[in-house]
């Protein structure tokens, strides 16, 4: 039996982009927090550069090398917010396979998967726990003929994104519906 083939609406921070053999869907990145990592991350290389402005040539090494942890810090951080301003993800699928690529800045998570290799192709939620509360993200998974399970998309932030990368993938690759499985996230809401 086919899963049914019902047209969902396309979740904020998605667009689709349908050509005559495959589609591409692309995730933006950018959200309402990144103007706010952008600022703190302004102001604490900022106070890096002043550190060192205020050292001359007889401060201590110790002073000197004390904050190198940090300046490593800034450099990732600054890193971090241009790619989550910058970036989209970009999911291409067709028959012969599902390609993830980040850009335009380098991110990891770059796949490429061949259909021909994919069992089953599932949307998981992921609850993280701190001492701030708890925050939740949504990923995709693809089971391969031999088992393995690779995460395709990650940090997603609504399950009306997982589910409608879901649906669509799994549309795209005709893909017949399977009983649910374990950490799989349920679409019955």
């Amino acid at each position: 039996m086919k899963k049914e083939k019902t047209k969902l609406a396309i979740p904020e921070s998605l667009q689709v982009h349908y050509f005559e053999s495959y589609i591409e869907i692309v995730r933006v990145w950018r959200s309402w927090t990144t103007p706010l990592l952008a600022i703190f991350t302004v102001f604490w290389n900022g106070l890096l550069v002043y550190w060192y402005s205020i050292l001359n040539e007889d401060s201590p090494f110790i002073v000197i090398l004390f904050p190198f942890l940090h300046v490593a810090a800034g450099i990732s951080l600054a890193y971090y917010v241009v790619a989550v301003w910058l970036n989209k993800t970009h999911i291409y699928v067709d028959a012969e396979k599902i390609k993830v690529r980040h850009k335009p800045i380098p991110w990891r998570g770059n796949k490429e998967i061949p259909t021909s290799f994919i069992k089953r192709l599932y949307a998981k939620e992921n609850i993280f726990h701190s001492a701030e509360g708890q925050s939740i993200s949504y990923e995709i998974h693809v089971i391969t003929r031999n088992g393995k399970n690779i995460k395709l998309v990650e940090r997603l932030d609504s399950s009306e994104q997982a589910f409608y990368l879901e649906h669509e993938i799994k549309k795209i690759l005709n893909m017949e519906a399977a009983p649910p499985m374990k950490g799989e996230l349920n679409n019955s809401s």
